[in-house]
């Protein structure tokens, strides 16, 4: 991942992070997608991203899971361009 990117995700994701602890909750989530990103999500769809990226089912997330999920979402989308 190019430094420049991961600065842009550690921006994002302190924007989601509204109350600064370093961990993003589910109602942080919703209401950073809907602010930051133009996307009204339904609790299931929290949900469900919860289940894919609290790797250590703490309830939260984290920024590496924040970031390994982006990495992820990024592997994915390339190789579908292919």
């Amino acid at each position: 991942m190019k430094k420049s990117e991961r600065e842009r995700l550690s921006e994002l994701f302190r924007a989601f992070d509204t109350n600064a602890d370093g961990k993003i909750d589910k109602k942080e989530l919703k209401e950073g997608y809907a602010e930051h990103l133009g996307k009204i999500m339904s609790d299931e769809d929290v949900d469900n991203i919860f289940e894919g990226i609290d790797y250590d089912l703490s309830g939260f997330i984290d920024f590496n899971e924040f970031l390994g999920a982006a990495m992820s979402l990024e592997t994915s989308t390339n190789q579908e361009r292919l």
